[in-house]
């Protein structure tokens, strides 16, 4: 998907055991392989919502405020929507608007998730856009 575009995905928090899991967007080139499991949000490549603490994470191991709104910490069984648009990255919980996570983004990605604990798992599924 193209951060120019409008595209819409809910992810639901299935199972962790401490809460330390990510979600947002990667670029579809990034190789976890590479750079170890769960690493993305500390890379160039990677941009998420951090479900513990509700930050943002990106090529850092520090986390970030939001560009606007925020922080909203995520627990399991909760779902929360996330919208690639015009370069921003916005964040909702039951179809309203919570914030702007971060924007500037150009280039294409794909959803991602970083599971930092074996039993962690996150749902990704596709939507209509908000109001769309």
């Amino acid at each position: 998907m193209e951060a120019e575009g409008d595209h819409y995905a809910e992810f639901t928090l299935v199972a962790t055991e401490d809460g330390v899991v990510m979600i947002g967007v990667a670029r579809p080139t990034y190789d976890p392989a590479r750079d170890g499991a769960g690493a993305v949000c500390c890379t160039a490549d990677g941009w998420m919502l951090g479900c513990l603490d509700g930050k943002h994470c990106h090529a850092s191991t520090s986390a970030k405020d939001w560009a606007s709104g925020g922080p909203l910490k995520v627990a399991r069984g909760e779902t929360v929507g996330l919208l690639l648009s015009r370069g921003r990255l916005s964040v909702y919980r039951n179809g309203s608007a919570v914030g702007v996570l971060c924007e500037g983004l150009s280039g294409s990605f794909v959803w991602a998730a970083d599971l930092y604990n074996q039993g962690a798992a996150v749902r990704i599924l596709r939507k209509a856009v908000p109001g769309a």
